[in-house]
């Protein structure tokens, strides 16, 4: 990519050389000397004037017609794609790097399954096993690192509500899930009326770590 860019933006020219065949060292010398001088005039100056110097003659072919300049847009593209490219091998959606809010929560959601969890997980279990022992980390001694990957509980309120009620999951285990530390009583799974079995309960019974409620 960086290649085609330098290629259509390269400064290309022609030197003749005053000269017959066997040219000596010190005419070769002369001749690229008074080339580096030109190349650094126009690499260094907005505007550079070469000097007729007798014996050489230089031209520059790009700016010959029907040559395409290069703009400001070209060089955006090229960095977009660029961007685009190194963003797609490690999991974030180029769009927000971009600040583009097409699509922005599943670019987010994406962004933190794909990206950012991975990367806290590795980070997370690194730090866990190089500062606990496995006794140490078996008793609840541990590092958990909590950030933008933090879930919002209001956001999933009623898919909270579903699985409890379900009793898919107790409360402790979905307060954990959402990085909150446990209450008491919270191991009980609770299990409302309509997802038992031909059940008709006209109040709460507890059956061992098993809650119904009406």
């Amino acid at each position: 990519m960086l290649e085609v860019q330098m290629r259509n933006g390269q400064i290309r020219g022609t030197v003749s050389m005053a000269a017959t065949t066997g040219t000596d060292d010190n005419r070769m010398a002369n001749l690229q000397a008074f080339i580096s001088k030109v190349y650094e005039s126009f690499k260094t100056n907005s505007v550079a004037i070469v000097p007729q110097t007798a014996g050489f003659d230089y031209s520059e072919l790009t700016n010959t017609e029907g040559v395409q300049k290069q703009t400001t847009n070209d060089l955006k593209s090229t960095q977009d794609q660029m961007i685009d490219t190194v963003a797609a091998l490690i999991g974030v959606p180029p769009a927000l790097i971009h600040g583009q809010n097409e699509k922005l929560d599943s670019n987010i959601r994406s962004y933190l399954d794909f990206a950012l969890n991975p990367l806290i997980k590795m980070i997370q279990d690194e730090l866990n096993a190089k500062l606990f022992t496995p006794n140490e980390f078996s008793n609840g001694q541990r590092v958990e690192i909590v950030g933008l990957n933090k879930k919002d509980i209001y956001s999933a309120a009623e898919s909270i509500d579903k699985l409890i009620s379900a009793g898919v999951a107790n409360p402790n285990e979905v307060r954990k899930d959402f990085g909150m530390e446990p209450r008491s009583g919270g191991d009980d799974y609770v299990l409302t009326k309509n997802y038992l079995k031909g059940g008709d309960m006209d109040e709460t019974t507890s059956q061992g770590n098993n809650r119904i409620e009406q």
